[in-house]
């Protein structure tokens, strides 16, 4: 008979190499395979590989002390592809969010674009008006400047202030060449088109010997009405006077000119003025808060290839704007495509599928239930909701089977306390600890009592500052920006898993360090209570010091297996 020992799961001998010795780390279990064997359990263990017979989780120490560089490699590029895939879960709620990025990126273009045309428009007129104030300059001419409100466009942010305040107030009467605001209608000339002029822009349209409308290009002015509307120095002075004739060539010069950029600012400054309006009321509508939880916004992934998006209620994608049929999952041509026909195959697939699944409110992954209560648990995007109504829990406890086993499977086999279940009792806080060292002989605090002191502050700075910050399970960092990017296509499949693996690989020694500090902290406040009894200062302080060495070469070994050179973490008084 041999005296070599054997794998427990595929009976084959065990050696130094391939089929190297390995003993779950449980005492109670002590379950004996080979390496080949663990292995291949670990590549279908999940992201949490835990013991095939306690279900005790291992250890990343554990798992780099039995297993070769190589198998852990790919062992860790396992888990981070069920990662990615867990965060793909929650592109249907990032959608609102591209969908806003995508008309703000529109209508910035559109924006920009009639912006620079306004820009431009205003500078020929500019120019002119430069011109033609050199002639009045040489004929001695005083002439209020009918341009002076076009100078208020040289801010795009104060254009959209200016127009909606202009829509916004209750005026007599814009002027609809110099945009000035003309409170007594006694000021103001309408044509018979409806184009209004003030009595200042009337003088100059005088001045330039054209008596035509610029909309309608039709007579608008008698000599009686020029008369009447003008001042008599006015109409004395311009339309008889010998400068006028003396001028009247070189002004001619530019007359064609102004006037045809005077049209072309009102059609530029129209269609401006329509682009921020609509581009307004869209930022309004998107950034308008939901009066009504909306149930089921999201039926499923589309089922485009070239398309990242997920199909709403009305059975359209989001993104690429395609519709499907809700009874064969098949593209049609428009929302009501009377050419489609379905294929009877699918539709039954579809109708077994329906009648047995329902989808989740948030990705729209099918979810199946077969008994139990009406709350389910969704693995993908890792919310309940209620099966019946569709809502989401929020305020409720989460009863879920699912629930319980997704964090025992992802919190080393022990499902953790609720909030504020703190079975050692409360929190020693401040003021006792302070009073515990206070000497009542000296009336002072000791040095000792000083240093536990800092100790207790450095144990309150961890736990409020540096522990939030960090993910106490993996799949909590925020990757709604990458995210964001993948469904607009500012970054194609490889950049995106590129970066999320970049991502996943921090967020996995951050959730590392996480538990290091949370030990910390845990242990700290058993010495504070063992202080508060036996008032022993020296012994408080060389516990201390002995963890927070100890606490300070976990978080080096965790940068060291990572790779990393951050030195945030390490603890120091």
């Amino acid at each position: 008979m041999s005296n070599k020992e054997d794998c427990g799961i595929c009976c084959e001998f065990i050696n130094k190499s391939n089929r190297k010795k390995i003993v779950c780390p449980n005492d109670k279990c002590a379950l004996l395979c080979c390496r080949m064997c663990f292995v291949t359990h670990l590549m279908s263990s999940g992201v949490n590989p835990a013991c095939m017979q306690c279900k005790k989780d291992f250890s990343s120490d554990f798992l780099m002390e039995n297993i070769t560089q190589k198998q852990y490699k790919d062992y860790t590029d396992y888990t981070t592809e069920l990662l990615i895939e867990v965060i793909k879960g929650q592109l249907p709620e990032w959608q609102d969010e591209a969908n806003r990025i995508l008309v703000d990126r529109r209508f910035t273009a559109l924006y920009d674009e009639k912006y620079s045309e306004l820009l431009a428009v205003n500078s020929n007129i500019s120019s002119i008006k430069k011109s033609l104030e050199n002639i009045y300059s040489k004929s001695g001419i005083n002439r209020i400047n009918p341009f002076k409100k076009f100078s208020h466009y040289s801010d795009s942010l104060y254009v959209i202030r200016f127009l909606l305040d202009i829509w916004n107030t209750d005026y007599n009467c814009i002027c609809s060449l110099c945009d000035k605001h003309v409170y007594n209608t006694i000021n103001i000339y309408t044509c018979r088109c409806g184009f209004k002029k003030c009595n200042h822009c009337v003088s100059f349209c005088v001045l330039l010997n054209d008596t035509k409308c610029v909309c309608c290009e039709e007579d608008e002015f008698t000599l009686e009405q020029i008369k009447e509307i003008t001042s008599k120095t006015y109409f004395n002075k311009f339309f008889k006077s010998k400068k006028q004739t003396e001028n009247k060539l070189e002004i001619d010069k530019h007359k064609n000119t102004g006037l045809s950029l005077i049209k072309q600012k009102i059609d530029v400054n129209t269609t401006f003025t329509d682009i921020a309006f609509e581009f307004q009321k869209l930022k309004s509508v998107m950034h308008e808060p939901d009066k009504k939880e909306k149930v089921a916004r999201f039926i499923k992934k589309c089922p485009n290839n070239d398309c990242r998006g997920f199909l709403s209620t009305a059975w359209k994608c989001g993104l690429c704007a395609d519709f499907f049929c809700s009874d064969c999952h098949v593209k049609k041509n428009g929302a009501r495509d009377e050419n489609h026909v379905c294929n009877e195959a699918e539709k039954e697939t579809v109708a077994m599928l329906k009648k047995d699944t329902k989808p989740c409110p948030r990705c729209g992954t099918p979810i199946d239930r077969y008994t139990g209560c009406n709350q389910v648990w969704t693995p993908c995007c890792k919310i309940a909701f209620d099966w019946s109504t569709g809502k989401i829990v929020t305020n409720e406890r989460i009863h879920s089977p699912e629930y319980y086993d997704y964090m025992r499977r992802t919190n080393n086999g022990i499902v953790p306390r609720e909030v504020g279940d703190n079975p050692c009792g409360e929190r020693v806080n401040e003021y006792d600890f302070s009073n515990s060292l206070w000497d009542n002989k000296l009336n002072r605090y000791t040095l000792n009592a000083q240093k536990c002191m800092d100790y207790y502050r450095l144990t309150e700075h961890v736990n409020a500052v540096q522990i939030p910050l960090l993910p106490y399970n993996l799949g909590e960092i925020d990757y709604s920006k990458l995210g964001v990017k993948y469904l607009i296509g500012d970054i194609d499949d490889i950049k995106w898993k590129k970066s999320l693996k970049t991502d996943i690989k921090r967020e996995k020694r951050e959730n590392e360090v996480y538990h290091i500090l949370n030990m910390f902290v845990n242990v700290m406040e058993d010495l504070s209570h063992d202080i508060i009894n036996d008032k022993n200062t020296v012994k408080f302080i060389d516990s201390a010091d002995s963890l927070i060495k100890y606490v300070n070469e976990q978080i080096g070994k965790i940068n060291k297996k990572y790779k990393s050179v951050e030195k945030k973490y390490f603890i120091s008084v």
